[in-house]
């Protein structure tokens, strides 16, 4: 959603007729979101911004690992909320979940950084497997459609190609929702799978029909911005 509201404002900024506010208003407005999020947010309406960000506590497992025991209490009746913050069962249950995985993570010992490293117990294995689906993940091209929508699209004939960006950054939120659905219901491999092929399938008929026919053709246009949108649904389903 955050990147789709991006692209609202890209939009709404590119009506600026100085071409120096038009880009210096898209970056100042981040300076609200920035603020917001070290600051606080907002409940109900600005005068009820809350500042906790600053005033927060630290985490009670943080606090407890350097034995602070009354300090990861009070952290715990803090971020409990209203509803749990003078139930004690809830309090006192949280705390013993916390302490056992305190409890346990010491026994296992100091960990170091080349431990991750480590070929025994399938340890090297699981790293190489997070760092090789999280670069070949950017590696998809998604992000050619979301940095460079508005430029790829102008061709087509699309009279303002920040409208292509939001309506790929709608359905990048829309197909979100499913993709958790799928994860849930067929797991983690054969999503990445299918989803991998459905991409690549999408990859093709865009590159296809961008090399080989007149993009500045509407119909082309639109056979491009539809294999677009398939291409970043299959995106999502992926974990």
């Amino acid at each position: 959603m955050g990147i789709l509201t991006s692209y609202c404002i890209n939009l709404g900024t590119s009506q600026v007729q100085d071409q120096s506010g038009s880009w210096r208003g898209a970056i100042a407005i981040m300076y609200l979101w920035s603020g917001l999020l070290a600051v606080g947010y907002f409940k109900t309406s600005i005068s009820k911004l809350i500042c906790r960000m600053f005033f927060m506590p630290e985490s009670p497992r943080w606090l407890l690992s350097k034995g602070r025991k009354e300090d990861a209490i009070a952290a715990l009746h803090r971020i409990a909320g209203k509803k749990n913050r003078n139930n004690r069962s809830f309090i006192e249950g949280e705390y013993q979940e916390i302490e056992l995985r305190v409890r346990q993570n010491k026994a296992l010992g100091k960990a170091h950084f080349w431990d991750a490293f480590n070929p025994k117990g399938k340890v090297l294995y699981r790293t190489l497997l997070g760092f090789t689906l999280q670069m070949f993940q950017q590696l998809t091209g998604a992000n050619y459609f979301f940095y460079y929508g508005a430029s790829i699209f102008q061709p087509v004939g699309i009279q303002n190609s920040y409208v292509t960006q939001i309506i790929l950054g709608g359905v990048n939120v829309v197909c979100t929702f499913p993709g958790l659905w799928f994860i849930e219901r067929y797991g983690r491999r054969n999503p990445l799978i299918y989803g991998g092929l459905w991409q690549c399938a999408w990859l093709i008929v865009f590159a296809s029909v961008g090399g080989q026919l007149n993009i500045t053709d509407h119909s082309t246009g639109v056979v491009l911005i539809v294999s677009a949108c398939m291409f970043i649904a299959g995106y999502f389903f992926p974990p």
